[in-house]
């Protein structure tokens, strides 16, 4: 069997958490159970996302930190890359944040 999934779709998967579950705020009472039950089994693969997340912020806040650096000496148009890594490290911090926040309450919060 061959599968088509494209760099993209797979960088994708690769790096977004949030495919892995289900909505457990719609359906009856049972659905709604049965996705809660399906999402805490699938919380164990959290704590592996923000790992690749502080992985990937530590390349952006050190590309950054590069980029300051280099401004000093070069071109003041260096300044925008690397405030445009901070933006994107901050958002990477957000989703580590939020990443953490769902295993928490899967692992500890009996529904």
């Amino acid at each position: 069997m061959q599968r088509s999934d494209s760099f993209f779709h797979l960088l994708y998967r690769y790096l977004w958490p949030f495919w892995l579950f289900r909505d457990a705020s719609r359906g009856s009472m049972l659905e709604r159970a049965a996705a809660y039950r399906y999402n805490r089994e699938l919380r164990r693969y959290l704590p592996g996302y923000a790992c690749k997340w502080a992985v990937l912020t530590g390349f952006q806040g050190a590309i950054m930190t590069g980029c300051e650096q280099a401004a000093a000496v070069l071109h003041e148009a260096l300044l925008w890359i690397a405030a445009a890594f901070g933006t994107t490290a901050s958002a990477s911090v957000a989703v580590i944040a939020v990443c953490l926040a769902a295993w928490a309450y899967l692992s500890f919060v009996e529904a």
